[in-house]
This record gives C-alpha cells, structure tokens and sequence, in this order.
C-alpha cells in the first residue's frame, strides 16, 4: 500500500504492531523507509488485567533504535489527536505509541503539538523530572505532592522521544543539576536511556531513572500495577524525595570518601 503512494495505518496491541512482526517492521518498513504509522494501542503496563504476555514495555527501547523510526508517546487524548493529524503529513515510518485505557487529561483545546519538541511544564529548580506518555499526567501530580513538602520539582514532557529534544533536555537539566526520568516503560533503553545518552554527551548530571526494573509485568488491576512499580502520583512523589535525600547524602568528587 505504502509502495503506491497510500499511507497505511497498523492499529492493534503493541504486542501484534511491534513485538511479533519485528523483522517485517526493519526489513520492509524501516529499512526502504516507506510512508508506514504504526499506531499502537495497549502500550505500558495497563492492559487490562492480560498479564505478561500482552504487557510490553520495552517498545520505545525496540523502536528509537531502529534507524528511521520515528517515535512518538502522546502524553494524552488531545495530545494523541493532534499527534495522528501530524503522522499524516510526516514523511516516513511512525511509531505512536499509545494505550489502552482513557487517559488523565493534561492538555486543554490551546495545546499544539511540536514535532520534535519537548514541552516544559512546570518550573522549578530542586529536581527535574523528565517524563513521556500517560506517565507526564501523573509525574505532574507528582510534583504538585512534592511542592506540598517543600520540594519544587522542573517538570519536562518528551512526546517525541526520536528525535529528541536535545536542547531543551540540557536546558531542563541546568534548572535543578539532578535529572530524574519516569516512565511507564523499562528503565533500559527507553526514555532513561536516551536522556542519560544526552546528558553524558552535552552537559553531565546526577541523574536517576524510575521505571520498570529488569523485569515482565504481571496481571492486576491498574491502580495496583501502578503502585506496584513505583509509578503512581503518590509512588513517584515518594521516591523522587528518597533518590534526592539520598543523591545529597553522597560526597562531592572532591570530597574523600569514609571507609
């Protein structure tokens, strides 16, 4: 379809869009960089209670490293709308990734979304949170717990994860000098990844991931897988402010360290 010039559009599980046809996505998509969107649902960890074996994530980590893949987390439903508008005007493979469950809404009818624009939402200069998807919604209640302790949190939203927004990354990071990402996803290779890639290269900082260990899910409900891995409102509040007590406690290069 894409070969005489029609866009065609995959909508179905990640675990269908991505996982099993992989090598068909790289060799006949990918590689001849044809006007592809994979538009996938049922991204992260909420899929209704399938378990493991429709729970993927690790997709962004898949998808940002396959050379002329586009990748793209909308943040929420206005977010998603505008972003499949702008899929059809883009030229080449697209991954969205999307998921199952209506969304917390973020962005009112004024937003518009920027192709490769990260999207600075809160100011602040303790910490920087740097987040992307449907997690942004919760990092954002997140920060408003940790101004209630005090703790004033830079909050920045990454829709597109490739290409990424370097500049504003670095920007982000020189508000607080402690980076941490959040994301429903693994914490190898995904939006982590990318920003300590960023960060080592353009403008060193302590930064810390939270996200999904080494590990598959496991089948619950929302409320429980959320709290479960640590990423809900409250759960990220709760560790942001541990990671930061504990990244204070560390001595400086050039202090000596006890033995």
């Amino acid at each position: 379809m894409a070969s005489v010039g029609l866009i065609p559009y995959i909508s179905t599980f990640v675990a269908f869009a991505v996982i099993r046809p992989l090598d068909q996505i790289r060799v006949l998509i990918a590689q001849p960089r044809l006007n592809v969107k994979i538009t996938a649902g049922y991204a992260g960890l909420l899929t209704g209670r399938a378990g493991k074996t429709h729970q993927v994530v690790d997709d962004v980590s898949i998808m940002r490293a396959m050379p002329n893949m586009v990748t793209v987390s909308p943040a929420d439903d206005t977010e998603a709308d505008q972003v499949l508008r702008w899929s059809a005007t883009y030229q080449g493979p697209v991954y969205v990734r999307l998921v199952r469950d209506a969304t917390q809404h973020l962005f009112d009818t004024s937003y518009t979304f920027q192709f490769g624009a990260a999207v600075a939402l809160r100011d602040g200069s303790d910490v920087t949170l740097i987040s992307t998807g449907a997690e942004t919604p919760r990092v954002m209640d997140a920060a408003e717990i940790l101004a209630a302790r005090g703790i004033q949190a830079c909050v920045l939203h990454v829709p597109t994860i490739k290409p990424l927004d370097v500049s504003a990354i670095v920007q982000a990071a020189e508000r607080s000098n402690f980076v941490i990402t959040v994301e429903e996803h693994t914490v190898i290779g995904g939006l982590g990844g990318a920003v300590a890639e960023t960060l080592s290269e353009h403008r060193p900082t302590p930064l810390r991931r939270i996200g999904l260990p080494d590990v598959f899910g496991e089948s619950a409900s929302n409320d429980d897988l959320l709290e479960t891995y640590g990423l809900s409102a409250d759960r990220v509040a709760d560790r942001v402010a541990t990671l930061m007590a504990s990244a204070r406690r560390q001595p400086s290069p050039a202090e000596p360290v006890s033995t």
